[in-house]
């Protein structure tokens, strides 16, 4: 269901301008009335710092983890109830992989879960900012996991862009065949009732307009025509970061103030909050790769295995007996 974007208050009259009463952690989807540009926006404030909360990472690599979990949102909102959409860049510079999964609800109504990290070298420790991406061999990949057993659908590009945004926008470039901008911001807040990190972005999409390779132009004032996609991309670079992250600035009012020539028509929100699909089953079965000679090497002095996912920090342990490929498969299971 869409609605139009609803144009900002007249002479200071004070109105909601968000379509929900807070639009922190959500995903608005948008489209362009007369144009075949698609897009989404993202605003993520509780769900970052629920997400950095699980490690002690040092200054230069919460920021880029924000800005993963971001692009993970603005892309995965697309896939398909239950599906889970994932980037990760493994690179040979001091940031080892980064990664983050985006899961969508099964139902409507219910929040998408997303979570993200990082491995990484002792030399970011002292460290403000990260280098360049493209300064070492690696790559940018997205999988989709349609969560029916089969292997995931997987496509990657090298690492030739200095920023994750550019090689994202590089990926469907050379990938997809879709023109995509995005914008994203990372930044910390001190406005009272919503200090720490916030995040945010929006991405747009020029999607095929019926087989045609014609594209719809819009008059500009000086009388030229411009076509729409680099149109909407100059106005998108226009896009100030607070707008992005707020909460002054609710997502339909910046999507007014870029796009409102475009006649913008958003979705209904997305909710999204930090969540982990790890399990005691999928540690057990990631542990049956290993021998019963190489479960007694990992057995702790009080007789357990133990196994921390990376992602949420949930700890489980195992009798290190029913673990291992030599395991029979009627052995009792003790957790």
């Amino acid at each position: 269901m869409c609605c139009d974007i609803i144009p900002p208050p007249l002479n200071g009259e004070k109105k909601i301008m968000s379509l929900r009463n807070n639009d922190d952690d959500a995903i608005l989807p948008f489209q362009f009335k007369n144009s075949p540009i698609r897009g989404r926006a993202v605003r993520l404030s509780t769900t970052i710092q629920n997400i950095l909360a699980v490690h002690k990472y040092p200054i230069a690599i919460e920021p880029v983890i924000a800005e993963i979990a971001v692009l993970t949102a603005l892309i995965g909102q697309l896939i398909q109830p239950g599906w889970k959409f994932s980037i990760q860049v493994r690179s040979k510079g001091p940031i080892r992989l980064l990664t983050s999964d985006y899961l969508a609800p099964e139902g409507a109504g219910q929040p998408a879960k997303l979570r993200a990290l990082a491995t990484f070298n002792e030399s970011l420790q002292n460290r403000k900012s990260v280098p360049a991406w493209n300064k070492y061999n690696g790559y940018f990949a997205v999988l989709i996991d349609q969560n029916d057993g089969n292997q995931p659908f997987q496509g990657l590009v090298p690492l030739e862009k200095p920023t994750i945004v550019g090689c994202a926008e590089n990926y469907f470039l050379l990938s997809e065949q879709i023109p995509t901008s995005f914008a994203v911001t990372v930044g910390q807040s001190i406005e009272v009732g919503s200090q720490g990190w916030r995040a945010g972005g929006i991405v747009i999409q020029r999607m095929p307009d019926g087989g045609s390779s014609q594209s719809r132009h819009f008059p500009l004032e000086e009388g030229k025509n411009v076509d729409d996609w680099v149109r909407a991309s100059a106005l998108l670079a226009t896009v100030d970061p607070l707008e992005l992250t707020g909460p002054s600035c609710s997502m339909p009012q910046t999507l007014y103030r870029l796009f409102h020539e475009e006649e913008p028509r958003a979705e209904s929100y997305q909710p999204v909050e930090f969540g982990c699909t790890c399990s005691s089953d999928k540690v057990r079965q990631g542990l049956s790769i290993y021998s019963a000679k190489d479960i007694a090497s990992m057995t702790t002095p009080d007789g357990t295995v133990t196994a921390d996912c990376q992602f949420c920090g949930q700890r489980y342990e195992f009798d290190p007996s029913s673990l291992g490929f030599d395991v029979k498969p009627d052995h009792s299971v003790a957790n």
